[in-house]
């Protein structure tokens, strides 16, 4: 393919020569007007261009619009357009293109290509494409500027336009029918159509049907589908003795033999490379070769209009079978190579997951605590003195935390000891003096100031807040509150020991289902990153908790002899295993629980 500079518009400066057509000559010019004429629609190329070649040779630039646009960048595309004799539509740097073929079977006689800015508008554009392009092709039957060339160009575009002004498919055929037998001067005229790889004739010329029982017409559909079959057109002569250029042909010898004509011509309509009908014609003199060239341009053009007509009336049923049959086509040709060698792989790669054994594990967040955790209370009503640790202070047995204020206390013990000499004394003095009911009453007297005593001695021993074993505090700051009251019974400090830990897990509610007690699994800790330890699930709460958006329910796991240094609060993540399956459930599982519950929550 050579893609020349812009040829000057006919106007200005003679036309660039054509594939070895002299300078000036008519078929330059017509595309040149043709592409001003294309171009002046809608939708609006922002640029067109037509390709032509004659005796073999290359493919040349014959016109451009606008006149000086540079099509170099178009080549690759236009190569690929013209190898596969077929419409196409391609993505390019200023949009879309748009390419119809100009050819005669597998003949290709040129390329027209137009590109527009957006691709709904490509899509109107190449069927305005399509239809326009028949003059083109009758004018390159015509070998230039030929007038008869011209007369059939305005033919083509008077059929196109008659079937397209039809309701029906079968009234598009009728038509052609009609306008066929007119134009060729036939007897008759019979267009059949191609449907599950049997010929049938859908129309007749001058007639509102046909009857398929008829002798003559099982006659007529036996030398379609003989045509059909050499993908070519062909034609019979009668009279004395069957004769064809195309070697034994019964069925158009059986056909010739029944009717009183002199000749039978069978022309092959073909659509995307592929034949889809035929048209049958019976004269009483037979067709010359310009004659034969001209039916088969009028069939080669017309046949992508019956094709669309054909298709707009199918069934939802055809269309989703042809859209079928049309995706597999395509996945069996060369084109979009890359997509379907990604696609392919990514085939083998789910079919790989399906039947890929994997660990199944569940994940889920974690948080270490102590296994026992103790709270040390405020003992009595007071102020806080002294606060020596706080929380994240590791201690030992016996180590003092904080104190609380004794002043008031020694206060109370000194008022208790006084209170029980007085009551003491009163008693000595009332046995000396043999007074019963006295001693009796100094007695209780002293008993009471003994039990405030005990209590306020009691409480000065509790005055100091000590560890009760070896641990760490997890909760607790007092240095901040010095002289500050607190209650009685009030949580100040709470412990945690360093040598037993449990481990909470929460399991999303999706995955409590597999879990179970007993289930191993590893912890990685946020901050001991790197590092796993194992665990073994004990015990799993029936109550779930709601935290983000989630419902959790939560678990316990055995750290068991754990060989690090562990604090409480440490969270991290949990894997639980839960056996194995294929790594593509595993990837999938969620998605196919949503949609099994979507389902069930939407049908009735």
């Amino acid at each position: 393919m050579r893609i020349d500079e812009a040829p000057a518009s006919p106007a200005t400066t003679a036309p660039r020569p054509w594939a070895g057509l002299p300078a000036g000559s008519a078929p330059a010019e017509a595309c040149t007007q043709w592409l001003a004429e294309f171009a002046g629609g809608l939708p609006e190329p922002t640029r067109s261009l037509v390709l032509l070649r004659a005796d073999r040779q290359e493919l040349r630039l014959a016109a451009v619009h606008p006149a000086g646009s540079v099509a170099q960048d178009l080549a690759p595309l236009l190569s690929q357009a013209a190898a596969t004799l077929k419409p196409e539509r391609f993505r390019s740097a200023g949009g879309w293109l748009v390419t119809q073929p100009l050819a005669w079977g597998e003949d290709l006689r040129g390329l027209v290509a137009a590109e527009f800015a957006q691709e709904e508008d490509a899509v109107r554009g190449a069927a305005r494409l399509a239809w326009g392009a028949g003059w083109l092709l009758a004018l390159l039957a015509g070998q230039g500027g030929n007038p008869q060339a011209l007369a059939e160009a305005r033919n083509l575009l008077q059929f196109m336009a008659a079937m397209l002004g039809e309701q029906s498919f079968d009234a598009a055929c009728l038509s052609l029918a009609n306008r066929l037998a007119a134009r060729w001067r036939a007897d008759a005229v019979l267009v059949g159509w191609v449907d599950r790889l049997q010929a049938r004739i859908v129309a007749r010329s001058n007639a509102s049907r046909t009857d398929e029982r008829a002798n003559v017409t099982q006659l007529a559909t036996a030398a379609m589908e003989e045509a059909l079959d050499l993908r070519q057109t062909v034609q019979g002569h009668g009279g004395n003795g069957f004769r064809s250029d195309a070697g034994n042909l019964p069925a158009h010898a059986a056909l010739a033999k029944a009717l009183p004509c002199e000749a039978v011509i069978t022309a092959v309509l073909f659509h995307e490379a592929a034949p889809v009908g035929a048209v049958l014609l019976q004269r009483g003199s037979a067709f010359s070769a310009e004659e034969l060239e001209t039916l088969d341009t009028q069939c080669m053009m017309l046949a992508p209009v019956l094709a669309q007509r054909r298709a707009a009336e199918r069934s939802l049923w055809q269309h989703a079978g042809a859209s079928v049959r049309h995706a597999l086509h395509r996945a069996g040709d060369d084109s979009l190579l890359g997509w379907k060698l990604g696609s392919l792989t990514l085939v083998v790669a789910l079919a790989v997951a399906a039947v890929t054994p994997v660990p199944f594990r569940i994940t889920a967040p974690a948080l270490v605590e102590g296994e026992v955790q103790r709270s040390i209370v405020a003992p009595f009503q007071g102020f806080v003195q002294q606060a020596y640790l706080r929380a994240g202070d590791t201690v030992r047995a016996g180590d003092v935390i904080a104190s609380l204020d004794d002043a008031d206390l020694k206060l109370d013990a000194e008022k208790a000891r006084a209170e029980l000499d007085v009551a003491e004394r009163k008693e000595r003095e009332a046995v000396a003096a043999g007074k019963r009911v006295d001693m009796r009453l100094a007695a209780a007297q002293a008993a009471q100031a003994r039990a405030t005593l005990d209590l306020a001695e009691q409480k000065l021993q509790r005055v100091q807040l000590v560890a009760p074993f070896d641990g760490v505090i997890v909760r607790g700051d007092l240095s901040q509150q010095r002289g500050s009251p607190v209650e009685q019974g009030k949580v100040l400090f709470e412990l945690a020991p360093l040598t037993a830990w449990r481990l909470i897990l929460k399991v999303d509610e999706r995955d409590i289902a597999y879990v179970q007690s007993q289930r191993q699994g590893e912890l990685a800790l946020t901050g001991l990153a790197g590092v796993t330890h194992p665990f073994e699930v004990k015990r799993i709460t029936s109550i779930a908790s709601a935290e983000g958006g989630v419902n959790h329910f939560r678990a316990e796991a055995d750290l068991g002899d754990a060989k690090v240094s562990l604090r409480p609060g440490m969270e991290g993540v949990a894997k639980i295993d839960c056996g194995s399956a294929s790594a593509l459930w595993v990837a999938t599982r969620r998605l196919l629980a949503w949609t099994r519950l979507a389902v069930w929550e939407w049908t009735p």
